[in-house]
C-alpha cells in the first residue's frame, strides 16, 4: 500500500494515493469487516479511476508515437542548446524532481534528430522513473557536448 501511495502521488493520481494512505493506515489498525470492505471497495473505485486515465494517456501515446519517430527540423537546437537542455536535465534528474520526464521530452523533440537512437535508453530510464541511471546515461551526452 505504502508503494501504491507513493507511486499514485507522484504520477497525480490523488484518489488512488488516498485509497491506499487509507488502507496503510487500517494495516496496522483493527479494523471491522464493514470498514474492511469499504476500503476494498474505495480501493477498487480508485484503481479502475486510474487505469481508465492510464488507458486514455496510452491511447494519446500512441496516436503522438510517429510525431515522435520522425526526425528532427532542420532547424534543431544547437550544440549550446543541447549543453543548456542537458545541464538542467541533470539538476531534474539529481533531485528526482518529476519536471524531469517534461524537460526531456522537449529536448528529445529539439535534439533528437542525429541522437535519436542514442537517446532511447535515456529516454527508458526516464520514463521507468529510474532517474539514478538516467544521470549516468546523462554523462557521456555531457562530455560530447563539450567537444
Amino acid at each position: 500500500m505504502h508503494t501504491i501511495k507513493g507511486v499514485a502521488a507522484t504520477l497525480g493520481l490523488k484518489t488512488l494515493a488516498e485509497a491506499a494512505s487509507q488502507a496503510e493506515a487500517a494495516l496496522v489498525t483493527p479494523q471491522t469487516a464493514e470498514q474492511q470492505a469499504a476500503l476494498a471497495e474505495a480501493l477498487r473505485q480508485a484503481t479502475a479511476s486510474a487505469l481508465q486515465a492510464a488507458t486514455y494517456l496510452n491511447d494519446a501515446l500512441v496516436q503522438a508515437a510517429p510525431l515522435l519517430d520522425s526526425p528532427a527540423p532542420a532547424s534543431a537546437g544547437s550544440a549550446a542548446d543541447l549543453r543548456k537542455a542537458l545541464d538542467e536535465l541533470v539538476g531534474l534528474l539529481g533531485a528526482a524532481d518529476m519536471r524531469a520526464v517534461d524537460v526531456f521530452e522537449q529536448l528529445q523533440l529539439a535534439h533528437a534528430g542525429p541522437l535519436h537512437s542514442a537517446l532511447q535508453p535515456l529516454g527508458d530510464a526516464i520514463a521507468a522513473l529510474d532517474f539514478d541511471r538516467a544521470l549516468t546515461l546523462c554523462q557521456p551526452f555531457l562530455s560530447e557536448s563539450l567537444s
